[in-house]
């Protein structure tokens, strides 16, 4: 376990925004990554993946994939 100030880290880049939301299927997803979404942090543009998820999938494993 770290608590404290060693927790805590001075920088970080981070590659990558997962959104997650809960499955709807009346909605159309884009499975083939075609569209490209980007936000901003701090002034820098970093893509956005949304992914839908339902309830008992193993979302270590989707992530790990998706990144």
């Amino acid at each position: 376990r770290i608590f404290g100030i060693g927790a805590v880290k001075i920088s970080e880049k981070i590659d990558l925004v997962i959104n997650m939301e809960q499955w709807d299927g009346h909605k159309v997803y884009d499975r083939m990554g075609i569209d490209s979404e980007y936000t901003e942090i701090l002034g820098i543009k970093v893509p956005v993946l949304t992914i839908p998820v339902k309830p008992g999938r193993n979302l270590a494993v989707i992530i790990e994939v998706a990144a």
